[in-house]
């Protein structure tokens, strides 16, 4: 189906204009994704650490990893304006926070972290890309540090969330299924390659721990 201008989609405001409130209407489980990802770094509230952020968008999983970890450093990656000021201004009250304006396929960091987290970034990578990725932030861990992330993959379940959509937006839900099924930005790869690609890249303990529809929660911990 081809999207065109009409009555019927016209109405509707471009994704990144309303990213925030439509997130929630298309993800009900988009903040149980990032208490997840939270969850999945395991330091003490207290600690100092330092945290990179790929792909920060708007600064929501940024926001809940900042409050949940007050003394951590966190630099966010991206490379959208738009999302960079609405982050800002979101994460103005965090002396912890600071951002690089960079893809992060050309991650290029002066020392290494102990976590990289990220949320609905990665499917924007080719498989090939994907695999490049995975190995470079491996080398960018310290030992023992974690990448997680919360993403879109490759799945039949998609179906499910289709679905999903269509009840409970209606029309609405429907044209941003197909303005999704048509991005070409969106290049999502199964749950199982990813771990195999983990694994391959060095890391340990490589698992998912939670799904909703074609959405997963995975990470790997390098631990030589």
């Amino acid at each position: 189906m081809e999207i065109k201008k009409s009555n019927t989609t016209e109405k509707y405001l471009p994704y990144y204009e309303i990213y925030d409130k439509v997130i929630l209407k298309m993800l009900p489980f988009y903040i149980e994704m990032h208490k997840e990802i939270v969850s999945l770094i395991n330091r003490e509230k207290k600690d100092k650490f330092n945290i990179c952020e790929l792909g920060f968008g708007t600064g929501t999983l940024t926001y809940r990893a900042l409050m949940t970890f007050p003394n951590a450093n966190l630099l966010g990656i991206d490379t959208l304006p738009e999302n960079i000021e609405k982050a800002k201004e979101k994460l103005q009250k965090f002396k912890g926070f600071n951002y690089k304006k960079e893809k992060i396929q050309d991650l290029r960091l002066d020392k290494k972290y102990d976590f990289f987290i990220s949320s609905l970034a990665i499917h924007h990578l080719s498989d090939e890309e994907k695999q490049q990725f995975f190995k470079k932030v491996y080398e960018l861990l310290n030992n023992k540090g974690r990448l997680i992330t919360g993403d879109l993959v490759k799945s039949p379940d998609e179906k499910e969330w289709h679905k999903y959509l269509v009840n409970n937006m209606g029309k609405e839900g429907e044209y941003r299924w197909q303005v999704h099924k048509q991005n070409k930005e969106d290049k999502p790869s199964t749950i199982e390659e990813q771990l195999k690609w983990l694994k391959e890249a060095g890391f340990k303990n490589v698992q998912f721990t939670k799904k909703w529809f074609n959405f997963y929660v995975f990470y790997g911990e390098k631990k030589l």
